[in-house]
């Protein structure tokens, strides 16, 4: 009797010992299949194409002058798809990589990460711009452009989700938008 207990205590052990081990190996492998990050080289990075050459200069144009307004750094990335991830999980993983490489200040950044074949677009803003994602769902601007990103006009969709994100920006800091 006394022999019964040990064998299965072992093959308990054995047990615990192969699922952490298939657990690991999973893991491994999940880690491997993510898609990589591409580095931060600007503040558009339309790994697609679906922008022309002009579009993507006057979007990149536009990002740059919400900077010089507001002090706030809008970064646009454009990917096929953010699978086998979530787009919130490709999203934070993009932002600390990032970080790291560019010592971008992630507290004043708005990360737009939008996931082309998955249909999906996700607004990140950094922790000094809390209430930004918010105010675009309140206000109903993110309502008003899934139409156009639908239709695949993804250069206005993007030009009017940075000129709101602008906007919001301006009228919490109690500065008056530019003219238009």
């Amino acid at each position: 009797m006394t022999g019964s207990p040990m064998r299965s205590r072992g093959m308990g052990t054995t047990m615990m010992i192969s699922l952490t081990t298939f657990a690991l190996l999973a893991f491994a492998v999940s880690a491997q299949e993510l898609r990589p990050l591409p580095p931060l080289l600007r503040t558009l990075s339309d790994e697609v194409g679906v922008m022309s050459v002009e579009e993507g200069r006057k979007l990149s144009r536009s990002l740059e002058q919400t900077l010089e307004r507001t002090g706030i750094r809008v970064v646009v990335m454009i990917a096929e798809t953010t699978q086998p991830e979530a787009i919130e999980d490709y999203g934070a993983r993009l932002a600390r990589r990032w970080r790291r490489e560019r010592q971008l200040d992630v507290e004043h950044t708005v990360f737009i990460v939008l996931a082309v074949r998955d249909r999906e677009m996700q607004v990140m803003p950094g922790k000094a711009l809390p209430d930004i994602e918010g105010d675009l769902e309140r206000g109903g601007t993110l309502r008003e452009l899934a139409p156009l990103f639908r239709a695949g006009r993804y250069f206005e969709a993007l030009m009017k989700l940075n000129a709101e994100i602008d906007r919001l920006v301006r009228k919490r800091d109690g500065r008056a938008s530019p003219q238009r």
